[in-house]
């Protein structure tokens, strides 16, 4: 099957509490989502984020920009069956732009599972799990704010929390953690 169709969706996700970073503050999730069809009309979806120039190095509109004047054109017209390829093709022609490239990867899997007809944990060769075991994250605020959230969040079934550190002066880090222990 050949991919006809590429198509880009961006998204400004609010979140319920900002989270503070040694860069600044963040407000929303900025969300790249990719959209590949194959000709019988099947879809695969790939994501990245946008607003994590921290990490990737990248923004919504490079990745934006990436996608659609570099990569886009790349797929267009590919056999599904060449994903190797076509990922290999992707690789050689855009330097760096991790996110952009791996939503582009995650929808070519997402898209030849759906083809295939099987869910992409079980493409992937996975069993499912009864119920998924997610972490909550306590980003930098006070040691009592810190505290709060923890209470917050193993009420709310959370076991691990994942403490953000290296933002403050690091006996500041260490007293976060110790609350959080402590709570």
């Amino acid at each position: 099957m050949k991919i006809s169709r590429v198509e880009i969706f961006t998204a400004h996700l609010p979140i319920d509490r900002e989270i503070s970073r040694f860069g600044g503050k963040i407000s929303h999730l900025e969300e790249l989502y990719i959209k590949l069809t194959g000709e019988d009309g099947v879809a695969g979806w790939g994501v990245a984020r946008g607003n994590a120039v921290h990490i990737s190095g990248e923004t919504l509109a490079g990745m934006e920009y990436v996608f659609k004047e570099l990569l886009a054109p790349l797929v267009v017209g590919k056999e599904l069956r060449d994903r190797a390829a076509i990922v290999s093709l992707v690789h050689r022609t855009v330097e760096g732009n991790s996110g952009a490239k791996s939503a582009l990867d995650i929808a070519l899997h997402d898209l030849a599972a759906r083809a295939a007809g099987v869910p992409l944990y079980l493409w992937f060769g996975g069993k499912r799990l009864p119920d998924v075991r997610g972490s909550a994250c306590i980003s930098f605020c006070s040691p009592g704010e810190a505290a709060e959230r923890a209470r917050e969040y193993t009420g709310q079934g959370f076991a691990n929390l994942m403490i953000r550190a290296g933002g403050d002066p690091f006996g500041k880090d260490l007293e976060r953690v110790k609350a959080v222990r402590d709570a």
